[in-house]
């Protein structure tokens, strides 16, 4: 990579950009159009089990259930999470919406059962000939003063949504993986 090279994020990938004569303001320009049908192999229920790990505290298994949908030509999905520890118990609800925010970029917001409210922004995409792989982070987080920062990873195969969270807290200051969980269409 050379040293004097800039690397810019676009909803498609991270580019590198070496010749600065030809290059204005990197970060200026109308946002690439997208469309949420993009992630419409996401419709339906999904479900399946995860475990959870943190430094803080103590490590556990769990049952999850999602549900995305989209009514209309809206431009946006809404989606429904509800998770059970294994006596059946929920444990944690949060509902929200995927959709494109102004600068192109697919933004996931949500808010939980806690009071938790959390707006994430894709860092990176890849899409296969099987499904995507999509990486967010967080830009707000708002009603948890533990928490500094998330990140989540969701990763479609054919009928098999793999998701991870990370996050780092006032206690624990680096991103630490969380959350891991395999879901499959229901």
């Amino acid at each position: 990579m050379p040293l004097n090279g800039v690397a810019e994020r676009t909803p498609e990938a991270f580019v590198l950009i070496t010749d600065f004569d030809d290059v204005a303001n990197p970060w200026e320009g109308p946002p690439m159009q997208r469309s949420i049908s993009e992630f419409s192999s996401l419709l339906g229920v999904w479900v399946g089990n995860g475990s959870g790990v943190f430094p803080t505290i103590k490590s556990f298994e769990f049952r999850d259930e999602i549900r995305f949908s989209r009514r209309g030509s809206e431009e946006l999905i809404h989606y429904e999470q509800i998770t059970f520890l294994k006596d059946d118990t929920p444990s944690h609800w949060e509902s929200g919406f995927l959709k494109f925010n102004s600068n192109g970029f697919l933004e996931i917001s949500n808010a939980q059962d806690s009071g938790r409210v959390e707006i994430l922004e894709e860092n990176s995409f890849r899409k296969t000939d099987r499904g995507f792989r999509i990486e967010l982070k967080s830009k707000a987080l708002q009603n948890d003063p533990r928490l500094r920062e998330t990140i989540r990873i969701f990763e479609l195969v054919d009928n098999t949504l793999s998701y991870s969270i990370a996050m780092a807290t006032q206690v624990v200051t680096e991103s630490t993986p969380h959350i891991r969980a395999e879901l499959r269409r229901s």
